[in-house]
């Protein structure tokens, strides 16, 4: 049997990844994304935003508060008994509201992150669409 997160700590943590992500995308968003990807000791995670004028970021520094929000998700979640997720990504809209959506695929084998990341991309934002990178 699966276990919860009790609520309120669930709360906290989805609390602590917007924090962290509004912070880090100098809250001049209509909307972001936030993909991690996590295994046992090592995770990677990326932010990337939309700005009120349409422009698309990818942002690549400062990041360090927004991982480690990510991985005591993951840890929080491991813990009370539920899968831990291989990748996750939280969207966050203006508004406050989100929604987070998990991965539980295999991370090994000959594709790497930065690969799975593009592809990501490309579902997501669409094959054409540009980024100005934040690093």
């Amino acid at each position: 049997m699966t276990r919860k997160l009790d609520p309120s700590e669930e709360e906290r943590l989805y609390h602590a990844i917007a924090s962290a992500a509004s912070r880090a995308a100098g809250r001049k968003f209509t909307r972001l994304w936030v993909r991690t990807e996590a295994d046992v000791g090592v995770s990677s995670t990326g932010l990337y935003f939309q700005a009120h004028d349409g422009t698309n970021y990818f942002v690549t520094v400062g990041l360090e508060t927004l991982d480690v929000a990510m991985v005591r998700l993951w840890e929080a979640l491991s813990s009370a008994g539920a899968p831990a997720f291989s990748i996750a990504v939280f969207e966050l809209e203006a508004s406050g509201r989100f929604r987070i959506e998990y991965s539980y695929e295999s991370l090994g084998g000959m594709v790497g992150d930065w690969d799975r990341a593009q592809v990501w991309e490309r579902n997501r934002f669409g094959p054409s669409a540009e980024f100005k990178y934040i690093d």
